[in-house]
């Protein structure tokens, strides 16, 4: 598994690199960490802030029973006119992180690097609603996670959710999917409601059969876990009732029924609004 985590110097980017942190540990997973800048600094050096920070996220990860290499000396050389590496010189990780800086647009480098990368998923901060994020740039995250071609998770400045609630309602759903859930519900100590979209007779038979499915992949695993059946009708507002407080993750694959009640508008205000993290799997 790869991931890619996103992240500034504010709060929320402090919070998302925990989570990542968390996630690649348990997961083994390579990780690029890329940080990000506004594209109005000198041309020649990284900002004190963001070289701080870095080191900072940095440590959730390289812990001594980490899987990651080492970053003695952590020093940034440059790449390109707006790039920079941060070279490994500690012992040699079983997993790969590396650690970047890009300046500029800040959705575009983000894009630009998944586009290089080809990870998993995108692990990224977002702040609650009314609060400004992401170097001036609008609605960042939620663009993020309506754009890119891989399953993001929006990290909110919150507390551990008591419940993740999952969309799952197309058989098609992947196991990488159900990966990442298991390891979200895992790592947050939270039930697992799976939410089944219904019609006047209930269920549609493949579904039905992949819902049943599901439940036995999470039982197996010792997660408390049931279904709710909700009218496609009323799953959007359903969605953001649920976000006030539980971590709300929604299947988008090229696939999902649910790309049909979800337009790229209802997505990015579901994100915005929500006052827990989002995930969002393709």
């Amino acid at each position: 598994m790869k991931i890619l985590l996103a992240a500034d110097i504010e709060n929320y980017s402090y919070v998302a690199a925990q989570e990542a942190a968390r996630f690649a540990v348990n997961t083994w997973a390579d990780v690029t960490l890329l940080g990000l800048e506004h594209a109005d600094k000198g041309t020649h050096e990284i900002s004190q802030r963001l070289a701080k920070a870095l080191n900072t996220y940095i440590e959730f990860f390289t812990a001594p029973s980490s899987p990651f290499a080492g970053f003695d000396d952590r020093s940034l050389v440059k790449q390109g006119d707006k790039t920079w590496e941060m070279t490994a010189s500690g012992q040699e990780g079983r997993k790969k992180l590396r650690v970047l800086v890009r300046r500029g647009d800040a959705l575009e480098n983000i894009l630009a690097q998944t586009w290089e990368d080809e990870p998993d998923f995108i692990v990224v901060g977002g702040a609650v609603a009314g609060k400004p994020e992401w170097l001036g740039e609008i609605n960042l995250p939620q663009k993020l996670a309506s754009t890119a071609p891989c399953s993001v998770l929006v990290v909110k400045e919150k507390k551990d959710p008591e419940t993740v609630v999952c969309c799952l309602d197309h058989d098609h759903v992947s196991q990488e999917s159900l990966e990442i859930i298991n390891q979200l519900v895992t790592q947050h100590r939270a039930q697992l409601k799976v939410v089944g979209i219904a019609d006047g007779k209930g269920l549609a038979g493949k579904v039905e059969a992949k819902m049943n499915e599901v439940l036995r992949y999470y039982t197996e695993r010792g997660i408390r876990s049931w279904v709710e059946l909700v009218k496609s009708e009323d799953l959007s507002q359903f969605a953001r009732n649920a976000s006030a407080s539980s971590l709300i993750g929604l299947w988008l694959g090229k696939q999902s029924l649910l790309k049909k009640i979800f337009s790229k508008r209802m997505l990015e205000q579901l994100i915005g609004e929500a006052g827990s993290s989002v995930l969002i799997l393709k």
